[in-house]
């Protein structure tokens, strides 16, 4: 398992991960109304790569696959952290997490800010991630809940 920067060219696995992650492992606790108007399924492909690109942003490769990524703004929000569907609890997003945490001291940052679905909130709070409040959002007329949370470095 290898952890490393993204780069150019990683981007059309990272979108197929993303997109899968989100339909099949968050579909438990979601709507399928919900699924379709979720960020990651909206976006376009050229805003994924732009805002990898500009953040800090991390991949795990397994066997020549990414199987797991996530990206934090240079202000220390994290704005995406998914793990493969097919390689769930193997410790991908607590080794992508734990790095970006560093990252974020070395920029000399105090805390770190995230949103979390549902399905992640509980991995959060085993990492030391605190909820602020939970969020409401209306996206194509569907709402949404997420839990603001943060942790403090």
């Amino acid at each position: 398992m290898e952890l490393r920067k993204f780069k150019l060219g990683d981007e059309k696995s990272i979108s197929k991960l993303h997109e899968e992650t989100i339909r099949t492992i968050n579909s438990k606790d979601y709507s399928n109304e919900q699924i379709e108007t979720w960020p990651g399924i909206l976006d376009n492909y050229s805003n994924l790569l732009k805002t990898l690109q500009n953040n800090i942003s991390y991949v795990v490769e397994l066997d020549n696959i990414i199987v797991g990524f996530g990206d934090m703004g240079h202000s220390g929000e994290i704005f995406r952290l998914y793990t493969h569907k097919d390689y769930q609890g193997k410790g991908i997003a607590s080794k992508i997490l734990e790095k970006l945490e560093k990252e974020a001291k070395n920029l000399n940052l105090n805390k770190i800010t995230l949103e979390s679905s549902l399905t992640a909130k509980s991995f959060y709070e085993s990492k030391g991630y605190k909820i602020i409040k939970k969020v409401h959002s209306k996206i194509n007329d569907v709402k949404h809940e997420e839990w603001k949370m943060e942790k403090i470095l």
